[in-house]
């Protein structure tokens, strides 16, 4: 009698340390669910949205649950996929490896590569055709874009052929 009270205070104990595991893994899990969701309501914010057209933005607004949200995201991707009926999305993906480069290319401080001025240009055309820099100096300064410069900026000037901005 005394063995089998022992392995029932045993098994009680796994049981509790099982517990405490359990509820020690979600409330680390919570904060990440909670900032996901936060993230999932400012997706149109981000630059996998720099695709949305005025009628998906409209229709953006109007969900209520996280689960419209995530549905409609789906379909957004779909509809620009080239080849639907294929397991792989190219757009998402050539789309995708654009921000990452974006964002390790024009990172300014706290702000990501893909959310400054030429890291969006970057993730909708792609790479430039041709690339041109041109460091400001103090006869340039003229310039009212470049007007008070401390000649540490450059002037970066990016061509796109025409077929890619068709």
């Amino acid at each position: 009698a005394f063995f089998f009270h022992y392995e029932s205070r045993g098994s009680l104990m796994r049981h509790r340390r099982l517990f405490a595991a359990c509820s020690l893994m979600l409330l680390l899990a919570l904060p990440s669910l909670a900032q996901e969701e936060a993230a999932l309501s400012k997706w149109n914010e981000t630059p996998d949205a720099y695709f949305l057209t005025e009628a998906e933005k409209q229709e953006w607004w109007s969900f209520k649950s996280d689960e419209e949200r995530r549905q409609f995201i789906d379909r957004y991707w779909a509809r620009r996929d080239p080849t639907p009926g294929t397991p792989v999305n190219e757009f998402r993906e050539a789309i995708m490896k654009r921000i990452e480069a974006a964002d390790e290319r024009f990172k300014l401080s706290d702000l990501r590569g893909s959310m400054t001025d030429k890291g969006m240009v970057y993730v909708i055309f792609g790479a430039p055709s041709r690339m041109k820099d041109q460091r400001v100096t103090e006869q340039s300064a003229t310039d009212p874009f470049t007007r008070g410069s401390d000649g540490n900026e450059v002037n970066s000037t990016w061509s796109y052929d025409e077929a890619r901005t068709a």
